[in-house]
């Protein structure tokens, strides 16, 4: 069950050596020891940690109802169970970016514009992301193709979880401008990702889907 899991949340490779801590019992003994402890250490306090594969092991309390804390409940607080988060452990961060997080599609789009076919890009080796290039709006297109502008359109992760986001990078500096892809009042964008594979966003000319399935 760990290995499923590590080879679900991790950012290596689906069923690489790399997702799986290479399968290694040090690696392997540390996360079930931590997870599936003895219950008589079960008043001790729990840590997040890392064991490998880029995968980071967080303490949570959760409900029935799905409701996660990261903070214990009150007292007497009724449903709550402990648990653990798996997720993608944190990148290295660069000056400007999450270093290899970033990435800018703006040549793919410009290129593509005439293409009858969608455009598809991994991300992360976690998600699909596919763009209908003759659709996108002329909005978003004139912010690409004017020079005054200096703006590029990348991918990049949001700060939770590090779910993919489109968004403008201005030339030369720091800060992303975010365009508008909310699909409606049901979450946004996070939550369509991790509830509904294949859900469109931005008006239909891009859509995203989780490259795996926890089977």
């Amino acid at each position: 069950m760990v290995i499923q899991i590590l080879r679900f949340v991790s950012p290596h490779p689906w069923g690489s050596r790399t997702a799986e801590v290479f399968r290694k019992s040090v690696g392997l003994d540390r996360i079930v020891a931590s997870l599936f402890g003895n219950p008589s250490q079960a008043t001790s306090k729990r840590f997040a940690f890392s064991a490998g594969s880029h995968v980071l092991w967080t303490p949570v309390y959760v409900r029935p109802d799905g409701q996660l804390k990261h903070e214990k409940p009150v007292l007497g607080a009724d449903g709550w169970t402990e648990a653990w988060l798996a997720s993608r452990l944190p990148p290295y961060r660069s000056a400007n970016c999450v270093s290899g997080l970033e990435i800018d599609i703006t040549p793919l789009i410009l290129d593509k514009k005439s293409s009858t076919g969608p455009v598809e890009v991994l991300y992360d080796n976690r998600f699909v992301l596919s763009f209908d290039p003759s659709a996108i709006p002329d909005e978003v297109l004139e912010q690409l193709r004017a020079p005054s502008a200096g703006r590029r359109l990348v991918i990049a992760p949001t700060k939770k979880y590090f779910l993919p986001h489109l968004a403008f990078r201005v030339s030369n500096g720091n800060a992303l401008e975010d365009i508008d892809t909310s699909p409606g009042p049901s979450g946004g964008p996070v939550a369509e990702v991790l509830g509904i594979c294949g859900h469109s966003y931005g008006a239909g000319w891009a859509n995203w889907r989780l490259a795996r399935v926890l089977e």
